[in-house]
């Protein structure tokens, strides 16, 4: 068998259990898009400036991890919410650090998980919480260990640590364990993205602004009364 030949045999495995794989994953699908769609729409109104590519790329990973999801690659789809995860918080970071942005464009500085979400100066941090929305002051350290808690479980799949392995079955196989488990990451995911979005960035947007966000806020925090309070008082 050819090395060609071979790719497509794998190809061909993968297809053969693509259309099982959507209807599994229906509701992966439903909130991974939904959840796209929220962050283009944070995207377009956040202020313009360089750093936003990260919030791209946070965009085209999350779509990614999807795909891979429903290709039963659950690897790959783990892999790729963690990167938009990285992604989404290394923009909101560097919105604030312009010289740890041009350092990390000419790739003399990594993008280091426990430096953007550092308790004392990351995008989590008291520090961010006193500058931008100091009314979340009670609620920024409960988001902090749940986000520290959600990338230690999906860096799990990225280090291949003994648990993540789907032993005894087949290389390609469609796993109810997986799902159930990406789709959990992924709402988690979705509710600390809004929420370092809104602690960053909800105080500066205008009126018609705050309307186009109000719908995706509401759907993770309408628990938090700060933001609740911030959303009615400006109308």
């Amino acid at each position: 068998m050819t090395a060609e030949e071979y790719i497509k045999k794998i190809n061909e495995q993968i297809q053969g259990i693509f259309d099982s794989s959507l209807d599994q994953n229906k509701d992966v699908i439903n909130n991974g898009i939904d959840f796209s769609k929220s962050l283009q729409t944070w995207l377009e109104i956040i202020p313009e400036d360089n750093y936003k590519i990260l919030l791209t790329n946070s965009i085209q990973s999350l779509e990614l991890s999807i795909i891979s999801q429903t290709y039963c690659l659950y690897r790959n789809a783990f892999s790729s919410l963690r990167l938009s995860m990285e992604m989404l918080f290394g923009g909101v970071f560097f919105s604030t650090a312009t010289l740890d942005f041009i350092e990390w464009t000419k790739s003399s500085r990594d993008l280091n998980w426990s430096t953007i979400n550092d308790l004392n100066n990351g995008v989590l941090s008291h520090r961010f919480c006193n500058a931008f929305f100091l009314e979340l002051k009670d609620k920024n350290e409960e988001y902090y260990t749940k986000a520290k808690e959600l990338y230690r479980d999906l860096s799990e799949y990225v280090h291949g640590n003994h648990h993540t392995w789907i032993t005894e079955s087949e290389a390609l196989k469609i796993e109810e364990k997986e799902i159930i488990l990406f789709n959990k990451s992924l709402k988690s995911f979705f509710e600390i993205a809004n929420f370092v979005l809104c602690l960053r960035y909800l105080k500066t947007l205008k009126q018609s602004q705050l309307e186009q966000v109000e719908p995706i806020v509401m759907q993770t925090l309408n628990h938090v009364e700060p933001i609740l309070q911030h959303l009615t008082s400006s109308k």
